[in-house]
């Protein structure tokens, strides 16, 4: 699961992957949600849960699925993008009907989201999560790039927060 930059990340589809929910800009060119999932994991159904109406260009952008183990839903899966300059409260708002929407599924939320910069909204944010008993469990840089002269920049932007129990969890952003 990833946030997106560009309308042609579909030229990017790798054979081992399929995409299984998008939300991209009515107005923009560039930016929206999508989700990805392994091949391999056809043995899971996955399946898109509508979400457009939660989402609103510049304030948060969104896309979630479900996945169906042994015949029953078991996880829902969201991706969520809060553009740093957007309205927080508006937000919130969403971010709690998207989740509310995602619990008719399955009680086990797994919800990647980009968060660019360390501010009170970033701290609201988690405060927020805490709210829907869902914790952050990815600890690692996630954005690490090596410039023409060698240098490394690295950065903590995307987190993954969740309900699930952490014996179970094994998440990775890639």
């Amino acid at each position: 699961m990833s946030s997106w930059s560009d309308i042609r990340i579909r030229v990017l589809k790798a054979a081992e992957h399929l995409l299984d929910q998008e939300y991209g800009f009515q107005d923009l060119i560039r930016g929206g949600a999508l989700i990805y999932a392994k091949r391999s994991c056809n043995d899971n159904k996955i399946s898109p849960i509508a979400c457009d109406r939660f989402c609103i260009e510049r304030n948060i952008e969104c896309c979630t699925v479900k996945v169906m183990i042994g015949g029953h839903f078991k996880y829902c899966v969201i991706c969520a993008y809060r553009p740093p300059n957007g309205d927080m409260d508006l937000f919130l708002t969403k971010a709690a009907e998207v989740l509310l929407n995602c619990q008719k599924y399955s009680p086990n939320i797994y919800l990647n989201i980009d968060s660019l910069n360390d501010s009170i909204g970033k701290l609201l944010l988690f405060d927020f999560f805490e709210c829907f008993q869902l914790r952050n469990n990815s600890m690692k840089l996630t954005r690490i790039f090596r410039d023409i002269n060698d240098s490394v920049s690295s950065t903590k932007i995307d987190y993954i927060v969740t309900n699930v129990e952490h014996e179970k969890i094994n998440t990775v952003v890639v």
